[in-house]
């Protein structure tokens, strides 16, 4: 992915979801999903996503995206391997920022995203 990260939620939201997509991606072909990133190889979308993800999990605005795609909870247009993925990204970011980046969680957020962590 070579777009930039967004200060906007719901943006970076899609953004995670459509690199997450790719990552996880087995088919030899880029789906629907993953011809956004503009990479022809498939091995190239992936590598795009993964980086893209991994700088993703650094940000602040990490809390709270992690924090929607672990309250949005079974999202009908997905199959369950697809939500278990996301959910599984979104709990390990907010398992790590916990660790090592607590500093960075917005007051306004730190309810529920610490609610979340200890359902």
């Amino acid at each position: 992915m070579t777009e930039q990260h967004s200060d906007d939620v719901n943006e970076e939201l899609s953004r995670v979801t459509r690199a997450l997509s790719a990552v996880f991606s087995h088919q030899q072909q880029p789906s629907t999903a993953t011809q956004q990133i503009n990479f022809g190889d498939p091995l190239d979308q992936r590598n795009a996503a993964d980086k893209y993800l991994t700088s993703f999990q650094r940000l602040p605005i990490a809390w709270v995206v992690c924090d929607r795609i672990l309250s949005s909870g079974i999202d009908g247009s997905v199959d369950a391997a697809t939500i278990q993925q996301r959910m599984f990204f979104a709990a390990q970011t907010l398992h790590t920022k916990t660790r090592e980046e607590v500093h960075q969680l917005p007051t306004e957020r730190s309810v529920s995203c610490f609610s979340m962590l200890t359902v």
